[in-house]
């Protein structure tokens, strides 16, 4: 018995020892912030769910990404997302409405005995484009926002809006970098979110006066 547990004590030690090891520098994450509310915050008895139905497979990762040129995708080396790209902004864009206090519940999934309305997001530009002729890259953003009603009682429309910025950063270091990115998705955040309460708001009210 004892020569068994020096036998596995000594496989033990030789598999951790042959663990493989990396020398790379850990990989700072980033965040950037969501942007501050510009809408009354009235409360609209619905509940919201914000999910993604398309990203770019170039972009669905936790990389910051970036173009080099017009035909060639890279990422920014030691630096990510805290999620992939497609969770990140889902979460961004929650936290936009949740903020803006104007919807009586927000999330990712519907909600049982509520009047549920569904945003689909799709992230066609999340990226820092670098141009030839500048050393900073500029920042672009563009979000495609697809809403309808989930409930079913009655037929309500679907409805598109479109949002795009784009932010020059000030220099090419990543404090600068983030900056933009964070500028271009408030921008586009906002876009969004006053575009929904409009249309929802809107909706409602025609359907209290028929």
């Amino acid at each position: 018995m004892k020569q068994l547990l020096v036998i596995l004590f000594v496989v033990l030690v030789s598999a951790a020892c042959s663990l493989p090891k990396s020398d790379l520098p850990p990989v700072s994450i980033y965040t950037i912030q969501v942007p501050a509310s510009s809408v009354e915050p009235v409360t609209i008895p619905v509940h919201m769910v914000v999910g993604i139905s398309y990203i770019s497979p170039a972009l669905d990762s936790n990389r910051i990404i970036v173009m080099p040129d017009a035909n060639r995708y890279d990422y920014v080396a030691n630096a990510g997302w805290p999620a992939t790209t497609s969770v990140y902004v889902r979460d961004l864009m929650i936290r936009t409405f949740l903020d803006s206090h104007a919807f009586r519940s927000v999330s990712n999934t519907p909600l049982s005995g509520a009047t549920n309305y569904s945003l689909n997001l799709q992230i066609q530009d999340f990226e820092a484009i670098y141009d030839l002729d500048k050393e900073a890259p500029r920042i672009r953003v563009r979000l495609v926002g697809i809403m309808t009603g989930l409930d079913g009682r009655q037929p309500i429309p679907e409805s598109v809006v479109n949002a795009e910025a784009v932010r020059e950063a000030a220099d090419n270091t990543m404090a600068a970098i983030i900056k933009a990115f964070e500028s271009a998705f408030q921008q586009v955040a906002l876009e969004i979110q006053t575009a929904v309460l409009d249309d929802i708001s809107r909706q409602l009210k025609a359907s209290k006066n028929p």
